[in-house]
């Protein structure tokens, strides 16, 4: 079973090293949104919507109301489609935001070139893997993802200590200018995808532990997104014209995102 972390905690900048920093490099900012209904993969019959009291889901006869997530991310790579140029961090832990907001997580000066994959890992916390973090939170030992909320009205607290790795497609991919402008790049996590079967109902956290462990490595995305709005700039454009597309820019629908790194 692969094993799973937490990605990207509100208001903690994660430090990206990146190799390199030539005078050519731009400044790109990576930021996590968490998609509504409007802006979702999910079945029809599901309703998502965001709000300051938390991400509340419905599907007709189920209401689930997430009030917290939190993901823990150990790395991140950039990779550029003649090279691999990597940019890494420490474990981090991130609050999702929850109320339709895009949060700002890094902010790193980036070669020029074009760049195709984003890659990072979700691994769970633990003494070599986050000591520094465990001290602070010592309630995520082994803890990958932490999701709180209610199902129905009953109070559920979801953990797990699965791992496994995302590789996400750019398409289109991000072209990195010498001279060019700052880019904003948003890692789009749709938590809907976690608690959905697939018959497209709600899922019961205290009930289907296995069942969302296994929907854990989906639902990913990336984008350009200079605006900050949670969408690809792209479908901004169209939405100006009139237009209406439906493009599947990343996550792993085609791409397993199942290898199992070891537990360090």
């Amino acid at each position: 079973m692969h094993s799973m972390k937490n990605i990207l905690a509100a208001g903690v900048a994660l430090a990206l090293v990146a190799c390199g920093g030539g005078n050519d490099d731009r400044q790109v900012t990576l930021s996590v949104a968490v998609p509504s209904s409007n802006a979702s993969a999910l079945s029809a019959a599901v309703t998502t919507t965001p709000g300051a009291d938390g991400l509340t889901l419905a599907d007709g006869t189920n209401t689930l109301i997430i009030t917290r997530a939190e993901v823990v991310l150990r790395e991140i790579e950039l990779e550029r489609t003649d090279s691999r140029h990597d940019f890494e961090t420490g474990p981090r832990i991130v609050d999702l935001p929850l109320d339709g907001s895009v949060s700002e997580q890094a902010v790193t000066a980036v070669p020029e070139g074009t760049y195709n994959e984003l890659e990072f890992e979700i691994h769970k916390l633990s003494d070599d893997n986050g000591s520094e973090l465990l001290r602070e939170r010592p309630d995520l030992r082994d803890v990958s993802v932490h999701v709180v909320g209610t199902f129905n009205g009953a109070a559920f607290d979801f953990v797990t200590d699965e791992s496994f790795e995302q590789e996400i497609r750019l398409d289109p991919p991000i072209v990195v200018a010498a001279g060019g402008a700052d880019l904003n790049v948003t890692l789009s996590i749709d938590l809907g995808k976690w608690f959905t079967n697939a018959s497209g109902l709600l899922l019961d956290p205290s009930t289907n532990r296995s069942q969302i462990e296994d929907n854990l490595d989906d639902g990913y995305s990336c984008f350009d997104d200079d605006d900050r709005d949670g969408r690809h700039d792209d479908d901004d454009h169209d939405d100006d014209h009139g237009g209406d597309r439906d493009r599947n820019r990343g996550g792993d629908d085609d791409r397993s995102g199942r290898d199992h790194p070891e537990d360090d």
